[in-house]
Formats: structure tokens, sequence, C-alpha cells
């Protein structure tokens, strides 16, 4: 006969070469697999961009709080300087986790 139809090692065969090209020969991933990598891109994403949202209002523009207030006042030049090297390296942190969500989304 000109068509005949696979058998079952031939079936397989031929599904696991379609999953293999392009890939780094890896099993098919069930939907819940796939989804891991997008919520742990979200949620970094999240705290990143809230801290941002924190940082740039409340500390910068409404200038309501300082991460180190609660340490020394920021009333005096000295006090302000601890307070806005707090916040830098608060602002510092927030971009390291939203490049490190982005990285995930890329990835994901």
């Amino acid at each position: 006969m000109y068509w005949q139809i696979p058998s079952q090692t031939q079936a397989q065969q031929l599904n696991n070469l379609r999953f293999s090209i392009g890939r780094s020969h890896k099993p098919p991933t069930t939907a819940a697999n796939n989804r891991r990598p997008l919520i742990i891109a979200g949620i970094l994403l999240g705290i990143g961009q809230s801290g941002f949202f924190d940082g740039i209002v409340l500390h910068q523009l409404l200038q309501w709080h300082h991460m180190f207030s609660s340490v020394k006042t920021d009333t005096t030049v000295a006090g302000l300087e601890l307070n806005t090297l707090g916040d830098g390296l608060f602002h510092a942190a927030d971009w390291l986790v939203t490049v490190a969500g982005i990285f995930c989304l890329w990835g994901a």
C-alpha cells in the first residue's frame, strides 16, 4: 500500500521529533508548569514597581517618610544625608528586583 497507519512506536518517534525541533530536547510540559515562570516574573515586577511608587511618590514628591526616619531625624543635615542614602539604596534594590523580573519574563 502507498499509505500505512504508523505503529505506536513510529507515532511516538514522530511526536518526539516534532517537540524536539528548535528546543533543547525537553519533553513537553503541562500548562501548570508553564505558568510558574510567569507568576515569578509577575511577583518580582510587582514588588519592584510598588517599591518605585513608594520611593518616588512617598519619599521624594510628598516627603512623608524616608528609609531611616526612625533611626535618625531628617531635620539635621547629617540626618537628611543618612535618610537620602537609605532612599538611594532602596531605589537600587527596587531597580535590581525589577530587572530580575524582566529577565524572568523574558525567559518564560
